[in-house]
């Protein structure tokens, strides 16, 4: 049995701490863009706790395969759904 925090906490949830982490600070970033039309992609980065705007980028491509600016232009007019191309 794993004695500390990021092995039991990878053994209960599946996944590391840290990437649980990068997983939760995404999807509240999506849902900060929902009703968005344009975006201060730098700003945004720096309330997000990113490094800078292309740390945003690599992370949010990472875990939806298109930049934020793309993710924006692909929404259906719900501003929930995505278009896959």
């Amino acid at each position: 049995m794993a004695r500390t925090f990021p092995g039991r906490f990878h053994a209960q949830v599946g996944l590391p701490p840290k990437v649980y982490a990068r997983i939760a600070k995404f999807h509240g970033f999506v849902e900060e863009l929902k009703g968005r039309a344009t975006a201060d992609w730098s700003a945004l980065a720096l309330d997000w706790g990113y490094y800078d705007q292309a740390h945003l980028i690599r992370d949010f491509h990472a875990f939806s395969g298109a930049t934020p600016a793309e993710f924006l232009r692909t929404r259906w007019p719900d501003g929930g759904s995505v278009v896959v191309g």
